[in-house]
């Protein structure tokens, strides 16, 4: 999956997003899980599956974000600023 703007997982409400079985998904723009306050986002990249980012990720901006990790890759790249920014729950 590509996408040209922002991606955000849990944006007002609850929300997630399974990139596994060799997926791969591209965000050309800021990606956030967990945005709004109450909001609940959760991602799992699992084996041979990746998450690349050309801005920034942001796990738990205002709400509660989760992040697993297994045995696939996240990338996160700032145009300007570059940073991986965990606020909340990171699983790896």
């Amino acid at each position: 999956m590509e996408n040209a703007g922002q991606l955000a997982t849990g944006y007002n409400g609850r929300g997630s997003l399974a990139i596994v079985n060799g997926g791969r998904v591209s965000t050309n723009g800021i990606a956030v899980v967990g945005w709004q306050v109450g909001s609940r986002g959760d991602v799992v990249v699992g084996q041979d599956s990746s998450w690349s980012n050309t801005y920034f990720l942001d796990v738990g901006y205002q709400g509660q974000g989760s992040l697993l990790i297994d045995r696939g890759v996240v990338s996160s790249q700032g145009l300007t600023s570059q940073f991986f920014r965990i606020r909340r729950e990171v699983l790896l």
